[in-house]
Order: structure tokens, then C-alpha cells, then sequence
């Protein structure tokens, strides 16, 4: 019978891909945590500490989107999301040029200074 730290942490590890999780790896990663959690009081409220779960939840966004193992499908998916990023940064950086380039044209550097 699983406890309720155990189950918890299951459902932690779904964010994982199948992929990932195949061959036994879940297993060991469940092992790994468990032994970890010790006697500490989260783990006998039955819940998987907060630094586990934001660890668990950026291995699943990088493996999602290329990281190390990742799929050619997650790579790709990686290179559209980093694109995108970029763009938007870029579309950022032309705005606030461009308000900055009008801002001097007016005769003042910041778009909230009143002069």
C-alpha cells in the first residue's frame, strides 16, 4: 500500500514526459525522493517539499522543450517557444527605442517627465 507522500509524488512526476519516465526511471526517482523526505513534518503531513516540486516542474518544462533526452518533437517544439521569446523580446526592445528616439526629438529623455 503507497502513502500519501508517495502517491504525491507520483503525481509530481506525471509532469514528466512518458517518454522520460520509461524504463524504470520513475521508480528511481520516486526511491530517490522518498529516502530523501526522511522524517521531516512535510513528509509526515504526507507532502513533497516545495524545492522538490519547482525542481520537478523545471526538469519537465526543460525535457518538454529540448533539454537533455528530450524528443525531436520536444526539440522542435523548444526551438518554436525560444523563437517566440526572441521576437517578443526584440518587438519590446524596437518599442522602447522608439519611444525613447521620440522622447529625445520632444526635448526629453523619459516619456514621464513633464517639461
Amino acid at each position: 500500500m503507497s502513502s500519501l507522500l508517495e502517491d504525491r509524488y507520483r503525481f509530481l512526476l506525471r509532469m514528466l514526459p512518458r517518454s522520460y519516465r520509461a524504463g524504470g526511471r520513475e521508480e528511481e526517482m520516486l526511491a530517490t525522493y522518498m529516502e530523501g523526505a526522511g522524517e521531516s513534518e512535510e513528509a509526515l503531513l504526507g507532502r513533497p517539499r516545495w524545492a522538490e516540486a519547482r525542481a520537478i516542474a523545471a526538469l519537465a518544462v526543460r525535457v518538454r522543450l529540448g533539454g537533455a533526452g528530450a524528443t525531436a518533437r520536444s526539440l522542435a517544439s523548444g526551438r518554436v517557444v525560444r523563437w517566440i521569446a526572441l521576437l517578443g523580446v526584440a518587438g519590446n526592445a524596437v518599442t522602447t527605442g522608439h519611444e525613447f528616439l521620440a522622447g529625445l526629438a520632444r526635448g526629453r529623455t523619459s516619456p514621464r517627465s513633464t517639461r
